[in-house]
């Protein structure tokens, strides 16, 4: 079930893209594909990996520096998950690119 939704979202993916060729042009096609990757490969890596917040723990008696640890306030997303909202994401840009350079 959860492969058959990836599939679904990369086949919208793909029908979008022939949709934007064929009402506006292979070139604008080929803008929403690039937009689409970009936000794709930075909700990936945004997902993978959530910002944290930096703590200071506790001073180092040695010097004068003190001791930083990072505290994540969001769980690290497991992949399967992470791969279908970056084809969510890359789904929204490709359609907000099209109604963007619609007529």
């Amino acid at each position: 079930m959860n492969r058959l939704v990836e599939v679904l979202l990369g086949l919208a993916l793909l029908a979008m893209l022939v949709g934007i060729g064929w009402t506006l042009g292979w070139r604008q096609a080929s803008i929403g594909l690039v937009f689409s990757l970009i936000w794709f490969i930075i909700a990936l890596v945004l997902l993978s990996r959530p910002p944290g917040i930096p703590e200071i723990t506790e001073h180092d008696t040695t010097g004068n520096l003190p001791m930083v640890k990072r505290t994540d306030p969001l769980p690290v997303v497991p992949g399967a998950m992470r791969m279908r909202i970056s084809l969510c994401v890359a789904c929204c840009v490709c359609l907000f690119v099209w109604m963007t350079l619609g007529r």
